[in-house]
């Protein structure tokens, strides 16, 4: 596995813990921690979008 194959995989884990953290925001009731999870579900699809995109151009 290259480089970026390891950065995606970190990113796709980042975006599953940020996801299971907005939905206990969700579940919980906390509109806070719920905001907070989102907006990292977002930062961590914007990382991703260049990594994918470069794994694409690539092949």
């Amino acid at each position: 596995m290259n480089n970026f194959m390891f950065d995606l995989l970190g990113w796709v884990f980042f975006l599953l813990g940020s996801v299971v953290y907005t939905a206990h925001g969700l579940i919980q009731g906390d509109l806070l921690s719920a905001l907070g999870g989102l907006a990292f579900v977002i930062g961590c699809i914007c990382f991703m979008v260049p990594i994918v995109h470069y794994m694409k151009k690539k092949k």
